[in-house]
């Protein structure tokens, strides 16, 4: 089931009706709930999830909800980060997953790593790429998820400023095959909360 917090009639499901919460984002930052009031409502839910011992995968400015559902703070990372880059796995404790790949990446905030969890990867951009909780909370900072499809959709809505970790458009497409490893890449973080 999908719920779609943007949306006026806001309707979080039972916790009894889900084994997965997958939490994705959006452009905003996860502060801003004076524009968004349900950022508060989502983090909220998220925590209640987590405590109630439901598998979370937070992706982007989802892993930065669930890291602040954890207690850790969300702020600005040092660089906005755009485009493919390399993403190093410091942990092997996933299954399948090759000890660096490039992943897309579209955000300017980055968390701080909740206590008590496993650190599993980092970017030269952004340190936090990863986190593991539990056994059963993943929080992703990149994009497995994406296909070409989304990323057309989000560059028509979002324009990121220009830097030293912001690939164009070009660049972007130049990548179009990375999209089919991260098919494969998602799965394995996805098999690895199934089995737990």
């Amino acid at each position: 089931m999908k719920t779609a917090l943007y949306k006026s009639d806001i309707h979080f499901p039972e916790l009894n009706e889900f084994d997965l919460l997958i939490v994705l984002g959006g452009p905003m930052n996860i502060d801003q709930t004076d524009e968004y009031p349900w950022l508060k409502q989502e983090k909220e839910y998220i925590s209640k999830a987590i405590h109630s011992g439901k598998k979370v995968l937070g992706i982007c400015m989802g892993s930065q909800l669930t890291a602040s559902a954890l207690g850790a703070n969300v702020s600005k990372n040092a660089f906005e980060e755009v485009g493919w880059h390399e993403v190093k796995m410091r942990e092997t404790r996933i299954p399948g997953l090759p000890t660096s790949f490039k992943a897309m990446q579209w955000h300017g905030d980055t968390f701080d790593l909740p206590e008590d969890c496993i650190w599993l990867a980092e970017s030269e951009a952004c340190s936090n790429q990863a986190f593991l909780y539990d056994e059963r909370v993943i929080g992703l900072q990149f994009h497995l998820e994406f296909t070409e499809e989304i990323v057309s959709k989000v560059a028509e809505s979002e324009t990121p400023s220009k830097g030293q970790y912001v690939q164009s458009l070009k660049e972007i497409a130049e990548g179009r095959h990375y999209f089919q490893q991260s098919k494969r890449l998602v799965s394995c973080f996805l098999d690895y909360l199934n089995q737990q």
